[in-house]
């Protein structure tokens, strides 16, 4: 979730207390939570003296939050947070997957074939079914220690 707090300078927090998250602004006042799970959050931003805070809502679904501007003109109205299912960073993922889909393929095809002769050049002829078996068991062992996270309850 991207903001910018107006007014601080770089060094000052902004923090999700009910998640105990605290992330730093840059020199354009500009800061950015990452895998926020959905939900309704209070935002704190803390600089010089002053606490600016904002009610922001996630949804369940994909979205991205704009406009969670935290600077105040004592004239006006903060801004409310706007919080939309984003199109356009749903259809980014769809063409990225497709990109790395087809470079994944562009070197794959030869992989395999190509591990199947490594091994039977480099390991003996009694030695190959296990160099074989440890080849072969690579995308076992690495479906099974990737990083796998149950969909949250809705």
């Amino acid at each position: 979730m991207p903001g910018i707090f107006q007014g601080a300078h770089a060094g000052d927090s902004v923090t999700i207390p009910s998640l105990g998250r605290t992330v730093q602004v840059d020199e354009e006042g500009r800061f950015l939570f990452r895998s926020l799970p959905p939900g309704d959050f209070t935002i704190v931003a803390r600089a010089g003296g002053r606490t600016l805070s904002r009610e922001v809502s996630l949804p369940h679904e994909p979205a991205a939050i704009r406009a969670a501007d935290l600077g105040v003109i004592p004239s006006l109205p903060a801004p409310a947070p706007v919080v939309a299912a984003d199109a356009a960073a749903g259809s980014t993922w769809v063409v990225q997957l497709g990109a790395f889909r087809f470079l994944l393929g562009l070197g794959e095809a030869g992989n395999w074939p190509g591990a199947a002769k490594a091994v039977a050049e480099w390991f003996p002829v009694r030695e190959r079914a296990f160099g074989m078996a440890i080849f072969n068991s690579g995308a076992s062992v690495g479906a099974a220690l990737c990083d796998i996270r149950p969909e949250s309850p809705r």
